[in-house]
C-alpha cells in the first residue's frame, strides 16, 4: 500500500514523463542443467519483471506527455544464440525484445513508442573483468566486423536519439549495437519486401486511398511517415556517435512490421 501512495504522489508531482530507459539486468553463469527453480525465478523477475512493472506505473506519465518513450535494454543474446554460459539469460533478453514489439502496438494510442537496445560486446565497468580475458577479448573481435568492441558511449547516444521527435515514427524495433555481430537476415527482408511489391524496391507513391487506409489500420502509430523522419535516422546513422552500428536494418514504419495482429480502428 506505501509503494501505490508513492506511486500516486509521483504521479500528482511529475504530471508527465518524456521517456523511461529500462537498464536493470544481471546473468547468473550456469548451465541449463545446474539451474535452479529460484535461480530462474531471480533472473526473469530482475530482467523482465522489473521493466514490466516499470512501464506500467510509468505509462500515465508517459501518456500525458503525448509523446512517451520507452528504452528498453536488452542483448544480442535475446537476437541470436550466444555461449554466454547461461540460456535463461538469453530467454530473458528475448522476452524483453517481444515486450518492446508489444507495447508498441499497444500503447501506440497513447502516443508511446517502445523501443530496444540490444548491446554486444560494449566496455562497461561490469564488463571489463571479462575483457581481461585476452583469448575471449580477442575471439570477441575476431567475430566482429568492425574488429572491436564498443564504448559505452555508442550505446548512449543511440539511446538519447531513440527518444528525439525526429525519429517519432520509428517504434517497436530492437536495434543491435554489435559491430555487425547479429548481422543475418538482410537479405531474407529484401526478398520479402520484393516479393511483396513484384520485385520493385523504389519507393511507392500512395495514391490509392483504400491501400492507404488499410495501411494506416495495420500501422500502430496510426499515421504514415514523414520524409524528414526517415532522413534523421540516415542522417544519425552517418554520425560518430552511431560508429558500432553496422549491418542493422532499422524499419522507419510506425510499428507496422511488429504488428501481428493489432488493429488500429480510431
Amino acid at each position: 500500500m506505501i509503494f501505490t501512495l508513492n506511486r500516486y504522489a509521483i504521479v500528482e508531482e511529475l504530471a508527465q514523463l518524456g521517456a523511461t530507459v529500462n537498464n536493470v539486468g544481471t546473468n547468473i553463469d550456469k548451465q541449463v542443467l545446474h539451474f535452479t527453480g529460484e535461480d530462474l525465478k531471480f533472473l526473469f523477475n530482475t530482467n523482465v519483471e522489473s521493466a514490466y512493472h516499470i512501464c506500467q506505473l510509468a505509462h500515465p506519465l508517459l501518456k500525458a506527455s503525448e509523446a512517451g518513450n520507452i528504452i528498453f535494454i536488452s542483448s544480442i543474446a535475446g537476437v541470436v544464440s550466444l555461449n554466454v554460459g547461461s540460456v535463461p539469460y538469453s530467454a530473458t533478453k528475448g522476452a524483453i525484445n517481444q515486450l518492446t514489439k508489444n507495447l508498441a502496438c499497444e500503447w501506440a494510442k497513447d502516443k508511446i513508442r517502445s523501443n530496444c537496445v540490444a548491446p554486444g560486446p560494449i566496455k562497461t565497468p561490469t564488463g571489463d573483468d571479462h575483457f581481461k580475458d585476452e583469448k575471449l577479448l580477442n575471439g570477441l573481435i575476431s567475430i566482429t566486423p568492425l574488429g572491436r568492441i564498443g564504448e559505452a558511449e555508442e550505446m548512449s547516444s543511440l539511446v538519447a536519439f531513440l527518444c528525439l521527435p525526429a525519429v517519432s515514427f520509428i517504434t517497436g524495433q530492437t536495434i543491435c549495437i554489435d559491430g555487425g555481430w547479429t548481422v543475418n537476415d538482410r537479405e531474407k527482408l529484401i526478398a520479402t519486401v520484393s516479393s511483396e511489391f513484384n520485385g520493385k524496391l523504389n519507393i511507392l507513391v500512395i495514391k490509392d486511398e483504400k491501400f492507404l487506409n488499410g495501411l494506416i489500420s495495420r500501422t500502430p502509430l496510426g499515421r504514415i511517415g514523414e520524409a524528414e523522419e526517415a532522413s534523421s535516422l540516415v542522417a544519425f546513422l552517418c554520425l560518430p556517435a552511431a560508429s558500432f552500428i553496422t549491418g542493422q536494418t532499422i524499419c522507419v514504419d510506425g510499428g507496422l512490421t511488429v504488428n501481428g495482429l493489432h488493429i488500429n480502428n480510431d
